[in-house]
């Protein structure tokens, strides 16, 4: 593959950059809001948090990151379904809404046992908080296990 970046390109709504431009940051792409598709294959991006960089690009419908190291961590996929709701594919999977449930569920969940956690802690440092952390999903099994 080669790197394709134009003004045509752009205005049809995608952009592609391939393992050439060695790309590690995701942070200069977050101005493009009219973007709906992204190639960004072959690359050098590795942490979770560098998908959190793009989450302001509302209209973005295809993300590909397949080759990336971040693609083989086992939450890329439904932090970015929930931090992007806007995704119907990504790499090259469709988005299903089963798929937007669990990961919404997972995250909110994350974010409550969080407030949970803070709040036993600050409150007294007495009770013992691993008790309550039974109550939380701690692993991608619990995330897709069927009920």
């Amino acid at each position: 593959p080669y790197n394709h970046i134009s003004p045509m390109s752009l205005a049809l709504g995608f952009f592609e950059l391939y393992s050439l431009w060695r790309i590690r940051e995701l942070s200069h792409l977050q101005h493009m809001e009219s973007l709906q598709r992204l190639y960004l294959g072959m690359n050098r991006i590795q942490d979770l948090s560098e998908l959190e960089k793009i989450s302001p690009l509302t209209q973005l419908l295809e993300l590909s990151l397949v080759s990336c190291p971040v693609s083989r961590r086992l939450m890329h996929r439904p932090l970015l379904v929930y931090k992007m709701p806007s995704l119907v594919v990504i790499d090259g999977i469709p988005v299903t809404e089963e798929e937007q449930m669990k990961a919404s569920l997972y995250y909110m969940q994350q974010e409550v046992c969080g407030l949970i956690y803070y709040s036993f802690c600050h409150v007294t440092y007495s009770i013992k908080v691993s008790r309550y952390r039974g109550m939380c999903w701690h692993s991608v099994d619990d995330l897709y296990s069927k009920p």
